[in-house]
């Protein structure tokens, strides 16, 4: 009997990892979905951050450079400020390039100069719907890409301005992180605090959503063992009639 647990356990574990595997999934698609029905409010507050570090770096770093006794933290300072500029235009081109290819309609612009050249389209020019798909992909890559940028360039921004707080005095710079830190964390809090409020009826959705779930995998898992009977079951009848007219 002890030799029959296993087997039980690992399905068990399975199914468990494909539930999770199809709630990532669908998470995912959610995500995305959520990302492209905000894509016009992410690109106008992507724009006016990058604008607004813009300014800021240029309008902080322009003194800095002009300072005779420049120590070691002033210029730790001006370098970062210094590399945080250029991420802060390329945010902004990347930006306003997602805007570009929703108002001017780059992929339709293409499949045209296809056709007008006699040429033929491919996949992702030949309907409206593909090339719909094909600007929101873009899209989405894009913002992707502009997100990373900006968390390098904040990070690059706030580096600068703690060394030009840290010439000043240590604990200024100090000070400065800490409540940096607690910003970003009440700033964090706000934003959970807008999602609606899990209520039981809530929870007994989300309970009979996992339980369908569930479901799911397990009878695609039966069906695939299934399956596998079968065609093993073939396999060891068409092995034995092989033996037989061998004989």
């Amino acid at each position: 009997m002890a030799q029959n647990n296993p087997a039980p356990t690992n399905a068990n574990k399975d199914v468990a990892y494909a539930a999770a595997q199809a709630s990532i999934s669908q998470a995912e698609k959610a995500f995305e979905e959520a990302i492209e029905r905000t894509t016009p409010w992410l690109v106008d507050v992507g724009n006016w951050i990058f604008a607004g570090l813009i300014a800021f770096d240029l309008v902080v770093m322009a003194p800095l450079i002009v300072t005779v006794s420049a120590d070691q933290a002033l210029t730790i300072s001006i370098i970062m400020f210094a590399l945080a500029l250029p991420l802060n235009l390329a945010g902004l081109v990347m930006l306003r390039l997602i805007q570009d290819m929703a108002h001017v309609g780059f992929s339709e612009e293409w499949a045209r100069a296809y056709q007008d050249a006699g040429l033929p389209l491919g996949e992702q020019l030949a309907s409206p719907q593909a090339r719909e798909a094909q600007r929101k992909r873009r899209a989405t890559i894009v913002l992707r890409y502009a997100f990373v940028v900006l968390a390098l360039s904040v990070a690059l921004t706030l580096a600068g301005l703690t060394a030009a707080l840290w010439h000043t005095a240590w604990w200024v710079g100090v000070v400065f992180l800490a409540m940096s830190a607690i910003s970003l964390g009440i700033v964090i809090a706000a934003i959970a605090t807008l999602g609606p409020r899990d209520t039981p009826e809530d929870r007994a959705r989300q309970r009979r959503y996992w339980d369908e779930v569930v479901k799911q995998v397990q009878a695609q898992a039966q069906a695939q063992a299934a399956q596998a009977q079968a065609e093993a079951q073939a396999q060891a009848q068409a092995q034995a009639q092989t033996g037989v007219h061998d004989r």
